[in-house]
């Protein structure tokens, strides 16, 4: 007999997902909290449209109440409309923030080799990395959402401003909660959680997050992603008490920057690729901005708005102008707003037009590069 090549078996869109709804279903059903069940029950379950691609992992007794609850069947104007709006922000976010991160991103890898590329290129790189994955995964999150509320299902909130953690353990409470909640539910808790002293907490959590980077792939850059994030998670509780002492906006900085290095590992296609990226974006002996860098910041949708606006001279005259504004659009969404999730807008003829506006403008943006990357997972 042949032997099937792994790495050219073709899996569906969102299998691990769907496997982990697979398993809290066949868990809580075997614990008996599932008051009642059915088969179609199940079915409806797995196979809820809105998250059936890549989240938010939810509870199924959460869902199933909502199934059977007579009052769900009833249109909710309101529930329709705030669901349009939370739909367009993430479409926004995907369209125009994370695809145009990704082009960035794209350049660096398209060079090969990081020996070629300056220090400044590999940390706005980084950078770009870390607001594409954010801008894409929470856009993807906010879009399922919006399309269960306009069915009048809620689903829970999978990002809450991850970015504005100040540890890592902060950062895991912020980042894709639903994930984080099915790891400690339906692992760390079953193998005894924080009840069986530190030392076993601690290898508890190395578990957790060890599961947690195999799950994104088999690539040990995935596995040591999720060894770090581990290490680093034991490393805030040994010095929580400490922590204190250290002003929030050096806490702040130590974790984001920690982030960054950590995603960058993440986007890397071995752990020897990004050691060199590593070690060539700390050495940082070379500052300059390359060229072909700030040319995938100019983008159609750059070249309107500096007409519409008139920014003309600030394009003419400023270096770089458009991948400025969006490195700043970047950090004031992650750091300036409150969650999509939270926000509320009002209901007046304002919102409405700027809404459309918004989701008009969107549209003609969508190009090839509109691929989710949880997509891969």
């Amino acid at each position: 007999h042949k032997s099937i090549p792994l790495t050219k078996m073709v899996l569906p869109i969102g299998i691990s997902f769907f496997t982990f709804q697979q398993i809290a279903y066949i868990v809580d059903s075997y614990r008996g909290k599932l008051e009642k069940h059915s088969l179609l029950d199940y079915i409806n379950y797995v196979t809820f449209f809105p998250k059936i691609l890549m989240g938010p992992l939810v509870s199924p007794n959460v869902l199933l109440a909502q199934f059977h609850d007579e009052s769900k069947r009833k249109i909710s104007s309101e529930n329709i409309v705030d669901g349009i709006q939370m739909f367009i922000i993430g479409l926004f976010k995907k369209v125009i923030l994370a695809d145009t991160f990704a082009k960035a991103v794209a350049w660096a890898w398209r060079i090969g080799d990081f020996k070629q590329i300056s220090s400044m290129d590999i940390f706005l790189v980084m950078l770009a990395y870390t607001f594409q994955i954010y801008f894409d995964f929470s856009g993807y999150s906010d879009m399922a959402i919006a399309s269960a509320k306009m069915l009048n299902f809620e689903l829970p909130m999978n990002f809450d401003s991850p970015y504005k953690a100040y540890s890592i353990r902060d950062f895991w409470k912020r980042w894709h909660i639903s994930l984080t909640k099915f790891l400690t539910e339906y692992i760390y808790f079953p193998l005894g959680g924080s009840k069986k002293g530190e030392a076993r907490t601690y290898l508890n959590t190395m578990i957790v997050f060890l599961i947690s980077g195999i799950w994104h792939g088999a690539n040990w850059t995935f596995i040591l992603w999720g060894i770090l994030h581990g290490v680093f998670s034991i490393f805030d509780r040994l010095v929580e008490r400490f922590r204190k002492n250290i002003h929030p906006a050096l806490q702040w900085m130590a974790t984001f920057l920690t982030i960054n290095v950590l995603w960058l590992l993440f986007r890397a296609n071995s752990i020897g690729e990004w050691k060199h990226a590593l070690s060539q974006m700390l050495r940082f002996q070379d500052t300059r901005i390359s060229d072909g860098l700030i040319a995938t910041f100019i983008q159609p949708e750059s070249k309107l708005l500096t007409k519409v606006f008139h920014l003309d001279f600030f394009d003419g005259n400023v270096r770089g102008f458009w991948m400025l504004a969006f490195y700043l659009i970047g950090f004031v969404l992650c750091l300036g707003f409150e969650n999509a999730y939270r926000r509320k807008y009002k209901k007046n003829i304002l919102t409405a037009i700027f809404f459309a506006i918004l989701f008009v403008f969107t549209l003609t943006c969508i190009g090839s590069e509109s691929v989710f990357v949880y997509f891969n997972f």
